[in-house]
């Protein structure tokens, strides 16, 4: 799905410098932002971020580590939008990509994670949502724990949508955090589908959010999980009438062997 980012300027004043630079931000948040899953032959991963301005606070990836087995999943939302908030969501995905190898679970990385930019978020006045899921491909059952983000929904074949609730604290409120953590196991054709409140939070023009429960309902009445992220977009924003105000970020992993 393409983003039309809209020309910067200083009051009336075009300012080519300043809109280079926040074109060269973008190619790197298009970086940052891991677009193609690593290849797993028993799973399928897929993940969209729009950013509400031309930079943004959201963040999803994945870490295979295919020695142990282990396949993860993130998404996370940082207070803010726009520069600080991309600022920060670079600081969030470097901490995660760094500590992922030391970690056996999900609550140990979240732990980590939380202890690692306590102090400078602190200091930013600021705060991040993360949800951390893990998948053994030896025993096909998928971990996860929360740091204050959206329940995750697990979609399993021929059943309705469930969610996976896990409560904790956002990231940078407190420097020492245990994280409670939960496990489901997968069978072939299941799914879970992982998202940032600009969904939940979207509004059209009688200030009514999206919310949840129509979220649920396109997951079960979608019958092809490839283009599922896509029409999911495409409805939230056909339901704001294209006006964005926070970052819309999915992710899902389904479980194909």
């Amino acid at each position: 799905m393409s983003i039309e980012r809209n020309a910067v300027k200083i009051g009336m004043i075009e300012t080519p410098r300043l809109s280079d630079e926040l074109k060269e931000a973008a190619a790197v948040q298009d970086v940052l932002l891991q677009h193609d899953a690593p290849l797993c032959k028993v799973l399928e991963c897929k993940g969209l971020s729009i950013p509400a301005h031309y930079l943004g606070g959201d963040y999803y990836g994945f870490v295979y580590e295919e020695e142990k087995q282990k396949y993860w999943v993130f998404a996370g939302d940082v207070m803010g939008k726009g520069i600080p908030a991309f600022a920060k969501m670079a600081m969030l995905r470097t901490a995660i990509r760094t500590l992922t190898p030391q970690c056996e679970t999900p609550s140990e990385l979240l732990g980590k994670v939380n202890k690692t930019l306590h102090e400078d978020l602190k200091l930013l006045k600021s705060f991040a949502t993360l949800f951390c899921g893990m998948y053994d491909l030896s025993t096909h059952t998928f971990t996860y724990a929360s740091a204050g983000h959206p329940s995750a929904i697990l979609k399993r074949t021929s059943l309705p949508s469930e969610l996976l609730t896990a409560k904790g604290i956002a990231i940078g409120f407190l420097p020492e955090r245990i994280y409670a953590e939960h496990e489901v196991s997968l069978e072939p054709g299941d799914y879970i589908v992982v998202y940032t409140d600009g969904i939940l939070e979207a509004m059209n023009h009688n200030r009514e959010q999206f919310g949840r429960d129509k979220v649920i309902e396109l997951i079960n009445g979608h019958n092809s999980w490839a283009d599922l992220i896509p029409s999911i977009a495409e409805t939230v924003l056909e339901y704001t009438d294209n006006e964005q105000n926070d970052d819309i970020t999915m992710v899902t992993l389904k479980r194909i062997l």
